[in-house]
């Protein structure tokens, strides 16, 4: 079933990206620009139509909140579990799920970006498998999916509280009083490597404990602008320590992005990777407007963002969609990400 899963995926992306490759050819004929990125970019965040709403495919009504049994009883002290189900461009839902920590610790804790697999079915992959969620009317259901490993589950939870089980939709936002205020919260972890990143997230206050590394793994506290929306392990640069990317998103509507990096260097220690901005790039920021989408692929950090053009509505950009690939290099005082080429289609 996973390989189908994955094959279903594989498929819708393969067609966007075929109408891509069919409209660049088209206006750069003879001078196509290499698609290889942004076939498996599109296959993985967001087609180059990319818009505030998700795909059409998927059931908008299953945006919302969801609550396990026990928030009916929340007010008698029952510990209870909710999950919030929200748009991330076309094709994916995030995915955030919170308990109560009023009282207690929280029970179970997950953020994660979703795919699209249905009209009422999404899947996110995670290290030790897949989780799947589906909807019923206003039921939420999650499960993990064929070939995951057993403690898929419960690795999110605490207590031996499991992220399986049957929800149901709420009108409102989950009990202010009683819900977890981290607002983003993620462990980072590279297969063959011992080495692991704890990502969290509260208020404007991101801290990023690592572990595993062999000299200094004491945590790092930072402030950031807006919220974190996702973030990668990856090893861009081949050397064979990983590095994190972690992508934020500006309040507002324009939904500006940015990338904190960090690098390990050499298993021991870990520091962070400057970013060049779009600003200083005349190619790159020509047309730039925010909306921007990250992801990791192979070797590459792509940045996809629909281009603006004079006296477009922040809601209607018409100039088509630019790619931005940056390239992990070597600088005088730090690891860089460097503007490595630009498209747009």
């Amino acid at each position: 079933m996973t390989k189908i899963y994955l094959i279903v995926i594989i498929l819708i992306g393969f067609i966007s990206c075929s109408k891509e490759q069919q409209t660049s050819e088209k206006k750069n004929s003879g001078n196509a620009p290499d698609t290889s990125v942004q076939k498996t970019y599109s296959n993985n965040t967001v087609s180059e139509n990319s818009s505030d709403s998700i795909t059409d495919h998927f059931n908008f009504d299953n945006f919302g909140n969801y609550v396990d049994g026990s928030y009916i009883d929340r007010s008698s002290g029952a510990d209870w579990v909710g999950v919030k189900i929200l748009p991330y461009g076309i094709g994916k839902a995030m995915v955030s799920i919170r308990s109560r920590a009023d009282k207690m610790k929280p029970t179970c804790t997950f953020d994660g970006i979703a795919s699209v697999i249905s009209a009422n079915e999404l899947m996110s992959a995670e290290f030790m498998g897949t989780l799947i969620f589906k909807f019923s009317g206003k039921d939420l259901t999650i499960s993990a999916g064929p070939d995951s490993q057993e403690p898929l589950l419960t690795y999110f939870c605490r207590g031996g509280g499991s992220l399986a089980g049957t929800y149901q939709k709420i009108d409102g936002e989950l009990d202010p009083e009683q819900v977890d205020k981290t607002s983003y919260v993620k462990t980072l972890n590279m297969k063959g490597s011992d080495i692991q990143f704890y990502i969290n997230v509260e208020g404007n206050k991101m801290t990023i404990t690592p572990a595993g590394l062999k000299e200094d793994n004491k945590p790092v506290t930072q402030t950031i602008d807006g919220y974190v929306n996702d973030a990668e392990i990856a090893d861009l640069n081949s050397d064979g320590s990983p590095e994190i990317y972690i992508y934020t998103v500006a309040e507002g509507t324009g939904r500006f992005g940015d990338v904190i990096g960090y690098s390990v260097n050499n298993g021991k220690s870990m520091s962070l990777i400057s970013f060049h901005k779009i600003e200083n790039n005349k190619e790159a920021y020509d047309g730039y407007g925010g909306k921007d989408e990250f992801a990791v692929v192979e070797n590459t950090l792509v940045r996809r963002f629909p281009i603006f053009k004079p006296g477009d509505a922040n809601s209607a950009p018409s100039g088509g969609t630019k790619q931005i690939q940056y390239k992990l290099k070597p600088g005088e005082a730090a690891w860089q990400l460097e503007i490595d080429k630009v498209i747009v289609f």
